[in-house]
Parts: C-alpha cells; sequence; structure tokens
C-alpha cells in the first residue's frame, strides 16, 4: 500500500495549480549547530498529500484518508525526523534534531496536493556555529621596523556561520577589514615612530556562539637611532700626572642600544658597561 501511496503523489504532484499554504520559520530557518529544529507546515484548504523534502529526499509523506489521523509513509531515519499533525487546523510539523554543519543552505519543502492543485513552500536551513580554527597575525614586514617606516598587521580567522567579527586594540592605527570565502580577514596599518616600540597589538575575534572571545597579539619592535653622545672626564679639569681618571662616554636611547668603541692610544682601559652608558677607566702618565 505505501508503494501504491507513492506512485499517486508522483502522479498528483505533475498537476499545477493555485494552493495555499505556509511554511515556518521561512525564508530562512536559523539554528544553532547540534540543536534541534521545528518547521510548521499550514494548510488553507483540505488536502490530499502533504510531503516535507529535505533537498531531494522525502523525509515525510501524509496521505489523507479522511480518519483524522496522520500517518507518516516515509522512512526517515530513526530518532533524526519526528513529525506531528494537526489534522483539524491543517497544520503539519516536523522536527529535525541534532542539526549538523552538512544541512546548512540546503532547503526544506513542504508539497501539498488537493485534486489538481499543487502548493509549495520552502525555506533555507542556516545552520549557525563558531569558528573552530585559532586565528593569526602576520606583521609586514616580519621583525623589527625602522622608525618612519610603515608596518601591517594581517589577522584573520576562518569558519564560522556567520563569519566572525574582528576588533582591534591598537591606538592609532588605520584598519580595513575584508570578508571572503569563510574568512573574515582584518588589516591595520601606520607608520611608526619610536613612541611605538614596545607597543602591543591586540586582534579579538568575536562571534554571537563564542563563549570566550579569542585573541592573538603582537608587540612591535621598532628600531630608533640615539641621542648625539657626551663624553664627561672625572674628575674634570687638570689633573696632576699619576693620577687615576674616568673618562665617560655615555648615549641615551636608541633600540637597539648603541654600541661605543674607544680609540685612546697608549692606555689600557677598563671596560664598564651598564644600561646607558660605556665607562674606561685608565691612569695618566707624564
Amino acid at each position: 500500500m505505501s508503494r501504491d501511496i507513492m506512485r499517486l503523489f508522483v502522479y498528483i504532484s505533475c498537476f499545477t495549480g493555485v494552493f495555499g499554504i505556509t511554511l515556518q520559520p521561512s525564508p530562512t530557518a536559523n539554528i544553532q549547530r547540534f540543536s534541534s529544529m521545528v518547521l510548521n507546515c499550514s494548510l488553507e484548504k483540505s488536502w490530499t498529500t502533504v510531503a516535507f523534502h529535505l533537498g531531494t529526499l522525502n523525509i515525510a509523506f501524509f496521505f489523507n484518508k479522511r480518519t483524522e489521523a496522520c500517518r507518516n509513509y516515509a522512512e526517515p531515519t530513526p530518532g533524526l525526523y519526528q513529525w506531528y499533525c494537526d489534522y483539524n487546523a491543517n497544520t503539519f510539523y516536523l522536527t529535525i534534531n541534532n542539526v549538523t554543519d552538512t544541512y546548512n543552505g540546503k532547503f526544506i519543502e513542504c508539497m501539498c496536493t488537493e485534486e489538481n492543485d499543487v502548493g509549495r513552500a520552502r525555506t533555507t536551513i542556516n545552520v549557525q556555529y563558531p569558528p573552530s580554527s585559532s586565528p593569526s597575525l602576520i606583521q609586514i614586514p616580519n621583525g623589527p621596523i625602522i622608525d618612519g617606516n610603515k608596518v601591517r598587521l594581517v589577522c584573520n580567522i576562518s569558519g564560522g556561520n556567520p563569519l566572525a567579527s574582528i576588533v582591534w586594540q591598537c591606538i592609532g592605527f588605520t584598519q580595513t577589514t575584508q570578508t571572503g570565502n569563510n574568512m573574515t580577514v582584518s588589516v591595520i596599518e601606520r607608520v611608526v615612530t619610536k613612541d611605538d616600540n614596545g607597543k602591543e597589538c591586540r586582534c579579538i575575534i568575536k562571534h554571537p556562539l563564542l563563549d570566550l572571545d579569542k585573541e592573538v597579539r603582537s608587540t612591535l619592535n621598532v628600531y630608533y637611532s640615539p641621542s648625539t653622545p657626551s663624553i664627561i672626564q672625572t674628575p674634570s679639569g687638570p689633573v696632576n700626572p699619576g693620577t687615576l681618571i674616568i673618562i665617560t662616554c655615555e648615549i641615551q636611547g636608541g633600540n637597539p642600544l648603541a654600541v661605543i668603541t674607544w680609540q685612546c692610544k697608549d692606555s689600557t682601559p677598563m671596560l664598564l658597561q651598564e644600561t646607558r652608558f660605556l665607562m674606561f677607566l685608565f691612569p695618566v702618565y707624564v
């Protein structure tokens, strides 16, 4: 009997006509991944057959036997689909359990027939899920940046539906964001100065289905020149023969710190290196 009903359904569906039919939600059914989705198909008039299609797959098929009872004549996967029929209200309900990514972009169609009339209503499944990958952050050019040159930071994140958004915490940079095929890319850039040395830039990934934001960081290493060096003699002024004097050459700033070399004839200097200066000790001879 089931085969006869299926043949009847195929035959009737070849006719065209006007049939009041509503499928909800529509035109898009938004559902979080691994959740259950309920669709309802409502008719404005009596019916002979009602079918739910997932793409080309017939997952529910009802035949009106005027018994005020609904029976599904299709053979769906057990536990995956559930159905319910409100015979008096001409409303049919379909539940899809554990919706996965494979449903994304597919359509559900409710098709009804009555004599020579055929009605169809369709909705597209939009499965929402967070990005599973980690964001990446690339600096261009790589490595230290020379004071006065431009640096570009590129942050991207793949996956997720909808695509994730990117927020930067990096003052003074100009931002551009693009979305492509399954990826969000955001770029910030600026001409750096020595004040940018050591600045930390954070790329923060936001998505409505992420419990916690994802982020990746980059610290700028800006090379810049030091100040003009200064030389100090201790003790200052003229000294007596045999006196030990200290001549200190100091240069402030710079990244990396400057390297100091001495050219001092006929002396045996003692080298003392500290954070900001180099110092030589040597005796003065007559």
